[in-house]
């Protein structure tokens, strides 16, 4: 599985998308300050080794669920001490918290 990573503005966060998928994830510090590495990742594809490179600790991660607003459906997250990731379907998206985590875990378990 490939993603294609968007960097948001100030590079305070890494969003990836999957081509045919309605569910998307953002990978950012959990201090929130940019990092200028996303930026590198731009427009490109990306592979779950290069989130790993954020996030190696990826498989044991706790996951959080997120209020669903007017912006998210069924997001949650998960952080480590320096990377947060947040994952959400897209609004017309019938996956649940739980299908997200698990469509995200899938993500990462393909090298």
């Amino acid at each position: 599985m490939i993603g294609l990573g968007l960097t948001t503005p100030g590079m305070a966060g890494l969003e990836v998308t999957i081509p045919g998928e309605d569910w998307r994830f953002l990978l950012r510090r959990v201090s929130l300050a940019s990092d200028s590495v996303f930026s590198s990742y731009h427009g490109t594809p990306l592979r779950s080794r290069d989130i790993a490179r954020f996030l190696p600790n990826w498989s044991d991660l706790s996951w959080t669920a997120v209020p669903d607003s007017f912006l998210s459906h069924s997001e949650s997250c998960a952080q480590d001490i320096t990377y947060q990731v947040n994952a959400w379907a897209l609004l017309n998206s019938t996956k649940q918290h739980h299908d997200v985590i698990y469509a995200y875990l899938q993500f990462m378990a393909c090298s």
